[in-house]
């Protein structure tokens, strides 16, 4: 609960908006109420605030809207506001309850996406087979012609691409459990740092993976974790840096680390980085950190980014360790 004045004056808060926002309430007393909303919409609330004030009464706050709000970390959350005015000798009151709905919006989200990336996965498979089959007809029949092999390179290119994207889409719909067997950290690494080419200017290092104790998992599952996380850090880091892989202990938890000397991740889409669609390549689909997050939550795993040691982004998976029989 938020109650401000008719100046947009914060008057009053309680504790579980404290909680909610990362503010004692000595640092909200007094404020603008604005400071409790993302930058870009701050001017639009201003006025907004002035006409309900205006005409003052009991309803939700931009209705059929979706509405963000910001912590004192700057770090933005769906919510849902209702207003209420409360009329005072000293003027008029505005009380405004305040819920977060992160993740039901992101639950919604997933529905829609789900449906929207089977139809799109399963149609196309058929076209997608149809190229193929005639490419490779082409190959055999073309001869050794420069310029039209050139092209029918890219098209071989271009279709590989586009057998990614609808195996991705169908594999972020798909709900199976996952194998349980006993992961070897170190080994799970090698397979997956060997699966991918790397660019001759960019190293890896690996540190504290021998001796981690073991997880539980599906191997090809948590594999395709690591490529996902390498493959994004190789893009990043090239054509010259260093990519890290970094095991370490913490709680009861195996920590597997993957940082780049890359750019890092733009501020802008830190709130929404493990959504389905969301992405910081130039010619990125936005599925990679979705799968990524689906995989290690159905293995009651985490994903979590934070800023790298040398600027570029670190991702780190978190996974419970197999306890000693």
């Amino acid at each position: 609960m938020v109650i401000v004045n008719e100046s947009g004056l914060i008057t009053l808060v309680n504790a579980q908006t404290e909680r909610l926002f990362g503010y004692h309430r000595s640092e909200l007393i007094g404020q603008p109420v604005e400071l409790l909303i993302p930058e870009n919409l701050r001017a639009r609330h201003v006025g907004d605030r002035t006409k309900f004030v205006q005409e003052p009464r009991t309803r939700s706050m931009g209705e059929n809207l979706q509405l963000t709000a910001r912590r004192k970390d700057g770090t933005e959350f769906s919510v849902e506001i209702s207003l209420s005015p409360i009329p005072t000798e000293q003027g008029l009151l505005v009380a405004s309850s305040i819920r977060d709905v992160t993740a039901r919006r992101r639950m919604e989200k997933l529905s829609t996406f789900g449906q929207l990336a089977a139809s799109i996965g399963h149609e196309l498979r058929n076209p997608l087979g149809v190229i193929d089959s005639s490419l490779f007809i082409l190959r055999n029949n073309i001869g050794n012609v420069e310029v039209v092999n050139k092209h029918l390179d890219r098209i071989a290119s271009q279709l590989k691409l586009a057998n990614e994207i609808a195996t991705k889409l169908l594999e972020m719909i798909r709900d199976k459990p996952p194998v349980r067997d006993r992961v070897v950290i170190s080994e799970l690494v090698a397979t997956a740092v060997a699966s991918l080419e790397w660019p001759p200017g960019v190293s890896l290092v690996r540190i504290g993976l021998e001796g981690l104790p073991e997880v539980t998992g599906d191997q090809a599952q948590l594999r395709q974790v690591l490529v996902n996380l390498l493959e994004n850090a190789i893009h990043a880091t090239a054509p010259k840096g260093e990519v890290r892989v970094i095991g370490s202990v913490e709680g009861g938890n195996v920590l597997l680390a993957v940082e780049d000397t890359g750019p890092g991740i733009d501020a802008a889409v830190l709130h929404h980085l493990f959504e389905p669609l969301v992405t910081t390549k130039a010619k990125g689909i936005g599925l990679g950190l979705a799968l990524v997050r689906r995989i290690l939550e159905n293995h009651g795993g985490s994903i979590a980014y934070q800023p790298g040691a040398n600027g570029g982004a670190r991702f780190i998976a978190r996974l419970a360790a197999l306890s000693a029989p």
